[in-house]
């Protein structure tokens, strides 16, 4: 006698549920992976924008006068730690305004913000406290703050670094 295998209606059930699990668990890897490469992409982006503002205060700090105010232009000296600033470019050079120019990317917003920082008068370090009686009046903590909308929620990186008057 000759018997011939073939599958029955539960094997071929079981195997097309097993392939479904699998494609299924596929789909959910790759939607997982463009989200988290989308996040990621968005963090590189707001970190480039970030250190390029940075770097825009260090030209305005080059371009004009730390606090000559005869010049008609806001130098790091004479700027009031207690506004938020943005920069544009105007011809070939930045400007220090207090009027937000709007999206980058249509996505995201970016300020500055200053900080007055203090200095221990017997070893010249930075204190932890700023302590006005000690003010650095040739040094300033500047605050890049990048923001943007991502699936209905706000994120937000904020580079933080120091710049002199040299």
């Amino acid at each position: 006698m000759f018997y011939q295998k073939s599958f029955s209606v539960i094997e071929l059930m079981i195997a097309i549920f097993i392939l479904v699990v699998a494609i299924i668990g596929f789909y959910q890897a790759a939607v997982f992976s463009f989200t988290i490469l989308e996040q990621t992409k968005n963090e590189m982006k707001a970190g480039y924008l970030a250190e390029e503002y940075i770097e825009a205060v260090r030209s305005v700090r080059n371009q004009v006068d730390w606090d000559d105010p005869a010049d008609g232009k806001t130098g790091l000296g004479e700027i009031n730690t207690a506004n938020t600033y943005y920069l544009t470019i105007s011809g070939a050079s930045w400007e220090m305004t207090t009027i937000n120019p709007g999206l980058v990317d249509n996505r995201f917003s970016r300020k500055i913000t200053f900080e007055p920082i203090s200095r221990d008068p017997v070893t010249g370090d930075i204190e932890d406290v700023y302590n006005a009686l000690n003010k650095d009046a040739h040094s300033l903590k500047i605050n890049a703050k990048i923001s943007w909308l991502e699936k209905g929620e706000t994120k937000d990186l904020t580079l933080v670094t120091l710049i002199t008057n040299f």
